[in-house]
């Protein structure tokens, strides 16, 4: 008699093709051109994608940018999902921010403020 596995139904599906390290870096996510924005922590992270924790109930666009300050990089992201204290996003494009470039001096400038704290 073969054994039978009987799947955990509340425990939940992993649908991502790579997993997250764990990290724990403070970020900030920008949208409309950087007239907003608010503190988050990057909880963990791929190269396609990130986990992030929010200030509870944060309303944002479907587009946003995530800068990590440690790593000085942003990331245009779409939000793959969004809940109470956290949200997921996936990477579209990223960019270092230490590179002179006119169309990211918005994002440099509130990774330059947010760095110096």
């Amino acid at each position: 008699m073969s054994e039978i596995t009987i799947l955990n139904p509340s425990a939940p599906v992993e649908k991502r093709a790579q997993s997250r390290k764990r990290v724990f870096m403070g970020g900030v996510v920008v949208y409309e051109e950087g007239l907003c924005s608010f503190a988050c922590t990057i909880r963990n992270m791929t190269e396609v994608g990130a986990r992030i924790a929010i200030p509870r109930w944060q309303v944002f666009p479907a587009i946003v940018y995530l800068i990590s300050i440690k790593t000085e990089r942003a990331y245009a992201a779409r939000v793959a999902w969004a809940g109470e204290r956290e949200a997921g996003l996936t990477f579209i494009d990223s960019f270092d921010l230490k590179d002179a470039r006119p169309d990211i001096a918005y994002l440099q400038k509130i990774w330059n403020t947010h760095s110096l704290q």
